[in-house]
């Protein structure tokens, strides 16, 4: 006869859950009162997806033919983070200012839900409450995430990582359910597959996470339904991958991205290999140790990798062999640690650039799915240290709580960097001085504000770390029109013009300074091609009408 499970060991596992939970929130409550920062403006503020009427455009067959010909969606495919953040904007009309407060509150409880599927995950895998509670709460704290959710945009990271940590655990527990039940735990795991799919283009390496963990598990190698749910994994992801292929086929080399954004861009595959081996090793000493963070790595903030032989590459490539060590061990059926460390590993490949360019060289919101493997991995060697002693057992849950503390404050005072884009650029910089976009960005904040002189230092300084910077021409040029500087001025127009032709407001810039010395053909000319190459910028529209009336020329309000 079995012996009756006591109240207090049914109950444990709500505890831990709820405590984990509760550290996930606290550690992000903070963000609750913060702005929109960052790219939070073309992608989600001014983004028509998100602002405009009801529509479902954006996840219906017409979003691919428009992907292929609009250079702004850069060929992504992300239905379900805009869907939430319209969920977000509630009542808002399109014309209104946007509170940022329901958004950041998403961010929060989304970050508690991955850690408590973090913690479920743990259980199931190690069968271990301490495996779980350790795992699960690393996860809740650890400081590396406040990229992912203190800023708005993270939100695919979040919604990513929620459905492929369910998805792993509902797999994980198919060989202990009972076979009536198996064929809906397969279709709840399918779905949210689906929803993974549908945040972020990283998840296709669900499906050999999925692989790995039915090989590493004897309990399901042989079941039926493990297999439906590979069959089902692969295909769809074969399928995304070519869909998001051929997308981005057809989306102009400067939509998907830049050597600003990624110094790898242009970069021969070799260095491209070196460089990304040098950033998986920063990023493991990121997660190791999260001390100096950083919310920008573009140019100049991590150095290009020659050689594979230089000493970071080699260290990359010592993490990677620790990690491919163990895929392979579960390739032969080896579970334990393994399973964890390889799902780290096939996380971060995505984006990598190992496989394919991306659009970053690094982001700490990357490391918020390959985090979750390290944070299981150190529970399951929490778990096999505690059932040592009773003396041990204590030292690791003593060791957890000096952690979570430890990463719980970290995470707090990191947070308070993203409350608004001055402190958010002023913090880049200081990690890193020659940061171009942000030395550019902040330049280009205090010139709004009319701060021009500290404004265009910034600039110059950007231009002097990259002369090739379009974008800093352009905002250095707008920068001195307000400082009435027309020549200056005109000099960066056209020198941003040079080097990209196609953006719509330096052409309407350009128009304004042959406005004000005089030359009002010119531009008409100029405030007609920003039309034509954006025509909902209402400036360069609203200038071209008032020069040709100027000109004696009314313009044709048809064509408006």
């Amino acid at each position: 006869m079995a012996r009756p499970v006591p109240p207090s060991a049914r109950l444990l596992p709500w505890v831990c859950a709820g405590s984990v939970a509760l550290v996930a929130w606290g550690s992000h409550a903070n963000t609750l009162s913060h702005g929109f920062v960052s790219d939070d403006r073309p992608y989600v503020v001014d983004n028509p997806a998100v602002r405009g009427p009801g529509s479902l455009r954006h996840v219906s067959p017409s979003w691919w033919k428009a992907a292929r010909t609009e250079q702004r969606i850069g060929g992504f495919y992300r239905p379900l983070p805009i869907l939430t953040f319209r969920l977000d904007r509630g009542g808002a009309a399109p014309h209104e200012a946007l509170d940022p407060a329901p958004f950041h509150r998403t961010n929060v409880l989304l970050h508690a839900l991955a850690a408590v599927l973090a913690w479920w995950l743990a259980r199931r895998l190690a069968r271990s409450d301490t495996a779980a509670l350790v795992g699960g709460l690393l996860f809740a704290a650890h400081p590396v995430h406040s990229e992912a959710v203190a800023w708005v945009s993270g939100r695919a990271e979040l919604l990513a990582a929620t459905s492929a940590l369910a998805c792993l655990a509902i797999a994980a527990g198919l060989s202990d359910a009972p076979a009536r039940r198996r064929p809906w735990l397969v279709a709840a795991a399918a779905l949210l597959l689906v929803l993974a799919l549908s945040s972020k283009e990283g998840a296709v390496a669900l499906a050999p996470i999925l692989w790995l963990l039915i090989r590493s598990r004897s309990g399901l190698r042989s079941l039926a339904a493990s297999g439906i749910l590979l069959a089902f994994a692969w295909g769809l992801c074969a399928a995304h991958v070519a869909l998001v292929w051929w997308v981005r086929a057809g989306v102009p080399a400067g939509g998907l991205g830049s050597f600003v954004d990624n110094p790898l861009w242009a970069e021969p595959w070799a260095v491209r290999a070196g460089t990304a081996l040098a950033v998986l090793a920063r990023g493991a000493g990121l997660l190791v140790w999260p001390a100096s963070l950083s919310a920008d790595y573009s140019h100049r903030s991590i150095p290009i990798a020659r050689w594979i032989l230089e000493p970071a590459p080699l260290m990359g490539l010592a993490v990677f062999a620790l990690l491919a060590w163990a895929a392979a061990r579960c390739l032969r059926g080896r579970d334990g640690l393994s399973f964890p460390l390889a799902l780290a590993l096939l996380a971060w490949l995505p984006a990598s650039n190992l496989i394919v360019r991306t659009g970053t060289i690094l982001g700490e919101r990357l490391l918020y799915f390959p985090s979750a493997g390290l944070c299981l991995a150190a529970g399951v060697a929490g778990a096999r240290l505690s059932a040592r002693s009773r003396l041990a057992h204590r030292a690791v849950l003593a060791a957890t709580l000096a952690l979570t503390l430890a990463g719980l404050a970290r995470t707090v005072a990191r947070n308070r960097v993203w409350k608004d884009e001055e402190t958010l650029l002023r913090a880049t910089l200081a990690a890193h001085p020659e940061n171009v976009k942000a030395l550019r960005a902040l330049g280009s904040l205090l010139g709004r504000r009319g701060e021009r002189g500290e404004a265009l230092r910034l600039l110059d300084r950007a231009l002097e770390v990259h002369p090739g910077y379009a974008q800093g021409h352009a905002d250095r040029g707008a920068c001195l029109i307000e400082a009435g500087r027309i020549a200056e001025a005109e000099a960066a127009l056209r020198k941003a013009l040079e080097l990209h032709p196609g953006q719509a407001a330096v052409w309407s810039n350009l128009g304004v300074c042959h406005v004000r010395t005089g030359r009002l053909e010119e531009a008409v000319r100029c405030f007609a091609e920003a039309a034509r190459i954006d025509p909902t910028l209402r400036n360069a529209r609203e200038n071209l009408a008032r020069t040709l009336e100027a000109l004696g020329r009314p313009p044709d309000r048809k064509k408006e």
